[in-house]
């Protein structure tokens, strides 16, 4: 087997460290979010633990041994808790620090601190352990943010357990002297080479998912309210226009205009106006299905489009949001405060499928419903029908 120089490589997973410590900071600097400083912190004490082993030799065995690799089994900590905190969990001190506190408990012992295969069997153990839990906790949480190299991500760094794994079972069975000569021309030192590739692949899928997780926030901030989780007008605009492209008589078109609601503004101010607007939109989307599209159109205005209703259907979900909504009370300012919503109605099967007009059918409707008393349902149907 050809000799592999275990202190070069030493030094080169020292400096591949400190690259992806700046990338990850850099991310940090930008995102402020706790995932992205656990594995900058991670990395970075990547940096003084490998090169603390490369100075095996040179400087006391408690430090390039006990303290390099110390700080090794805390990085693995902290990478699993960045994985946690990706995810949207809190990690446990405990679970973070406990492979260090394990290989800190272990180098008490003299024995222990001499046995060169003993010491690589329990930090690949304590690697393995780590590295099956990071996979796991990326794993779960596909159900959450579908992003492109979760899956990658998953593999590299469940690869790597294995190889660690793999290693903590072979070095019992093929023990290498302790010397760094006997370790360059070893299955070790091969290994080794994997290790750090893995390594590599691992740090690059996980900062990708840190850059996919916000290409996500970012386009969810252009095409979500933030206040009513209801969708923008654009977004709207561009999924109807598709809906009704497949299907130009199928749906039907609401427009609700929340009544009153500078009054409401005015007196009891613009928090608990949020709170009316927010509330809106909760009940809505307690009465739709999936498939339905609802929109902040603007103000106190919204706009929902029902795939699957026709004229008929879509009235009667028009009076259950009318009546559910003015049936829902709203905190006020030391009151309870009723609210109530003027609706439009028009349907593209008597309108036709042009969403402008649907949108101005649906819109003369609400001022219709405002003329007529306010919190009821209207339409304009009956006129575009003989138009």
């Amino acid at each position: 087997m050809p000799a592999i120089d275990v202190k070069t490589l030493l030094i080169i997973t020292a400096a591949l460290a400190l690259l992806f410590t700046g990338m990850f900071s850099v991310g940090w600097r930008r995102e402020r979010t706790g995932d992205l400083l656990a594995w900058s912190l991670a990395n970075a004490l990547v940096v003084p633990g490998t090169v603390l082993l490369a100075l095996r030799g040179v400087a006391p065995d408690w430090v390039s041994i006990w303290a390099g690799n110390g700080l090794l089994a805390i990085s693995f900590g902290l990478t699993l808790a960045g994985a946690v905190l990706f995810e949207g969990g809190r990690p446990r001190i405990a679970t973070v620090a406990g492979g260090a506190v394990l290989w800190s408990a272990a180098c008490l012992s003299p024995v222990f601190l001499t046995d060169f295969s003993a010491r690589v069997t329990l930090l690949s153990t304590i690697g393995a352990l780590y590295g099956a839990a990071i996979a796991g906790v990326l794993w779960r949480g596909r159900h959450g943010l579908r992003l492109p190299s979760r899956g990658l991500a998953v593999a590299t760094v469940g690869i790597g357990a294995a190889l660690h794994g793999g290693r903590a079972v072979a070095t019992p069975l093929m023990p290498v002297p302790h010397d760094f000569a006997a370790v360059n021309a070893s299955w070790l030192a091969t290994i080794g080479i994997f290790g750090l590739l893995l390594s590599v692949a691992s740090s690059h899928f996980l900062h990708a998912l840190a850059n996919e997780r916000a290409s996500e926030r970012h386009r969810r901030v252009a095409e979500v309210d933030h206040l009513t989780g209801a969708a923008t007008r654009r977004v709207f605009e561009t999924r109807v226009a598709a809906l009704l492209a497949q299907a130009p008589e199928r749906g039907a078109l609401l427009f609700f205009d929340i009544d009153r609601f500078k009054a409401i503004n005015d007196t009891h101010g613009h928090a608990v106006g949020d709170r009316v607007l927010a509330t809106f939109a909760q009940v809505v989307r307690e009465a739709i299905e999936p498939g339905d599209v609802l929109a902040r159109w603007g103000g106190e205005e919204f706009v929902l489009f029902l795939a699957e209703h026709d004229f008929v259907s879509g009235h009667r979900v028009a009076e259950a949001i009318r009546r559910g909504f003015s049936e829902r009370a709203v905190d006020g300012t030391g009151a309870r405060l009723g609210v109530t919503v003027s609706v439009g109605l028009a349907a593209p099967a008597l309108a036709g499928p042009d969403l402008a007009r649907l949108v101005a059918s649906a819109d003369a409707a609400v001022y219709a419903a405002k003329r007529a008393g306010r919190d009821r349902v209207e339409t304009t149907m009956a006129i575009d029908a003989a138009a």
